[in-house]
């Protein structure tokens, strides 16, 4: 049969057009909706078992402050991350040059947190050092000292403002921390031509006394561990 006009094609096209929706309705879309997945909600907790990023600068970052007569120069490589238990603190009552980082903490992260490891540890702080003791037990043999030793880390901290460094002195070990800023090389001139310089370690794996981070921290907060 020809259709040779224009309500012979709608007598037959209209009921087509209406059955299938009707079977969109009920059925639902054959192809399913292809675009950005939703975010999931973000969630609160405490930091497992830790981090530490160390990212390279596009730049070299140099800056300046003046501390009781002091002038030190800050140049930064890299941006540091800390998010790690406290396991040591020391205060240092410094009258010189090294006045500027009035504190060394000490963080663990990574496997070494887990109580069935942390337990067998004994750190021990003074002097701008951190020693570190394991007692091993048979099963802690899966640990080895090339895993904790790089797992744990002494940081001379220089805070940019006074809030940053109460909320450190404010802090106990045990604690769980997230600290960030920057890995920074110190030169400083004082009174009568005193010079003083302390410059960072970049690696988790040298020892003292060139194995201690020095790290101006921008921000300080306790988290939950």
């Amino acid at each position: 049969m020809r259709l040779s006009s224009l309500g012979q094609w709608l007598l037959i096209l209209v009921p087509i057009i209406a059955l299938l929706l009707l079977f969109h309705w009920f059925a639902g879309p054959a192809i399913p909706f292809i675009g950005g997945a939703a975010e999931p909600a973000p969630t609160v907790g405490g930091i497992g078992e830790g981090e530490l990023t160390q990212e390279a600068l596009d730049k070299p970052l140099t800056f300046s402050r003046v501390v009781n007569g002091w002038t030190y120069t800050f140049t930064a490589d890299y941006r540091y991350t800390i998010r790690a238990k406290i396991v040591g603190i020391q205060g240092y009552a410094e009258n010189g040059g090294d006045r500027i980082a009035p504190m060394d903490l000490a963080v663990a992260y990574g496997d070494v947190i887990k109580p069935e490891y942390l337990q067998y540890f004994t750190f021990t702080m003074g002097d701008r050092q951190l020693s570190t003791t394991v007692e091993y037990p048979k099963y802690i043999s899966m640990l080895p000292d090339e895993y904790w030793f790089s797992h744990v880390t002494n940081n001379h901290l220089v805070f940019s403002d006074e809030t940053g460094l109460a909320a450190a002195r404010g802090s106990t070990p045990g604690e769980c921390v997230d600290i960030r800023g920057y890995l920074v090389d110190i030169a400083g001139k004082g009174p009568g031509g005193s010079t003083y310089t302390r410059t960072t370690s970049t690696s988790r794996t040298d020892e003292y006394p060139a194995g201690c981070e020095v790290v101006y921290v921008e921000s300080f907060a306790k988290v939950p561990c």
